[in-house]
C-alpha cells in the first residue's frame, strides 16, 4: 500500500512540474498570424447587357452595340492562420484560413436586357446590376525547409484545401417600349455556387538580398490545388411581374485546377519581454488566385422546347467562368522563439 500511496503520489508530482514543461516547449515551437488583404476579382462574366451605338442597317439583326459589365472592386478582408513547428526538424503543420466578401453595384441608361429595351422616339429604359461574391478557404498541411547556406531558403508544402465559393448576380431593367400599354419590368437572379476538397502543393524561395540586413528577405511562390467540387447553380427571371422562366438544374460535380502566387518583401525580429524570447514579423506581399472553370452556370447547353410552335427556343445557362482575386495583402506574425 505504501508502494502504490509512493508511486502514485510521485507520479502526480512528475506530471504537475512536466505539464508547464510541457507547455512551455508547446508555446516556443507555435506562432500565429493574420493579416490583413485588400482584393478584388479578377473573373468577369458579368454583362448587365447593351447599348446600341448606331441603327441596324436595313435586313440586319444587329450590327453596333456595345456590352456593359459589371466591374468587382477591391474589398479588404482577412486571413488567419497557426503553425507549429516540430522540435529538431526543418518542418512545421500549419492551419490557415481566409475569408473573402465583396458586392458591387452599377446604374445605367438606355440599356437593352432581360426583354426591355429602349424606344427609337420615346421612354428609355433604367437598368442596374448587382453582384455579391463571397470564399472561404481552409488549408491544413506540412512545410519543410531546405537552407542553402544563409541567404538562400526554399520551403515545400503539401496540403488538404477545402473552398466554398458563391456569387449572386441580379439584373432589373425597366422602362422602356410599352408592350401592351404596359411599361416592361425585368428581374433577373443568377446564382452560382460551388464547395469541394482537394490535395495541393506548393513552393516558396526566399532571399536575403544584403547581408548586412539579415532581417528584411524577398520571397516569392506559388501553390497549386487540384478540388473536386459539386456545382450549384438557379435561375429566374420576372417578367412584367410573372415568371418567366426558372433553370434548377440538378447539381453536378467535376474537378477544378487552382493556381496561388504571391511574392513581397519580409521583415523578422526577436522581441525581448520579461526575460523571454518571441519571433516576430510582418510581411507586405501581393497575391495572385484563380481557379480555372470555376462557375460552370448549370453546365447545360441547348435543350430546346419539343414543339416547333415554340419557336425553336433554346436555353444556355451559359458557359464556364474562372473565379479569381488579385490584390496585396499586409501580414503581421508573432510566436515562440522556434516556431
Amino acid at each position: 500500500m505504501k508502494k502504490l500511496l509512493a508511486l502514485t503520489l510521485g507520479t502526480a508530482f512528475t506530471a504537475t512540474v512536466a505539464t508547464p514543461v510541457l507547455a512551455e516547449n508547446f508555446l516556443d515551437y507555435t506562432g500565429v498570424y493574420a493579416a490583413a488583404t485588400y482584393t478584388t476579382p479578377s473573373n468577369n462574366g458579368l454583362s448587365m447587357g447593351d447599348m446600341i451605338t448606331q441603327v441596324p442597317a436595313a435586313g440586319a439583326i444587329d450590327t453596333f452595340n456595345r456590352a456593359l459589365f459589371v466591374q468587382p472592386g477591391f474589398s479588404w478582408d482577412y486571413n488567419v492562420g497557426i503553425n507549429y513547428h516540430f522540435p529538431h526538424t526543418h518542418t512545421r503543420a500549419f492551419l490557415d484560413y481566409d475569408n473573402f466578401q465583396d458586392n458591387k453595384e452599377r446604374q445605367a441608361n438606355g440599356v437593352r436586357d432581360l426583354g426591355a429595351f429602349p424606344a427609337a422616339a420615346g421612354p428609355t429604359t433604367n437598368a442596374s446590376a448587382r453582384v455579391e461574391q463571397h470564399m472561404d478557404e481552409w488549408r491544413l498541411g506540412l512545410t519543410h525547409y531546405l537552407h542553402f547556406g544563409s541567404r538562400f531558403f526554399v520551403d515545400f508544402s503539401a496540403y488538404v484545401e477545402y473552398d466554398r465559393v458563391l456569387q449572386a448576380f441580379y439584373e432589373h431593367n425597366t422602362g422602356g417600349a410599352p408592350i401592351g400599354g404596359v411599361t416592361t419590368t425585368a428581374f433577373r437572379e443568377t446564382d452560382n455556387s460551388f464547395d469541394g476538397w482537394g490535395p495541393g502543393v506548393g513552393f516558396r524561395i526566399t532571399g536575403i538580398p544584403y547581408a548586412p540586413c539579415p532581417n528584411f528577405s524577398l520571397f516569392a511562390g506559388a501553390m497549386t490545388t487540384l478540388l473536386y467540387t459539386k456545382d450549384k447553380f438557379h435561375e429566374y427571371e420576372y417578367f412584367n411581374a410573372e415568371l418567366f422562366y426558372a433553370y434548377s438544374p440538378e447539381n453536378s460535380r467535376s474537378i477544378l485546377g487552382k493556381l496561388d502566387i504571391d511574392f513581397g518583401i519580409d521583415y523578422r525580429n526577436v522581441l525581448h519581454m520579461n526575460n523571454t524570447k518571441l519571433r516576430s514579423g510582418v510581411t507586405l506581399g501581393v497575391r495572385y488566385m484563380n481557379i480555372f472553370n470555376a462557375f460552370k452556370n448549370g453546365n447545360t447547353y441547348f435543350n430546346p422546347f419539343p414543339t416547333a410552335a415554340a419557336g425553336g427556343f433554346a436555353a444556355n445557362t451559359g458557359y464556364p467562368n474562372d473565379f479569381g482575386r488579385v490584390g496585396p495583402y499586409l501580414q503581421f506574425r508573432i510566436g515562440g522563439m522556434h516556431a
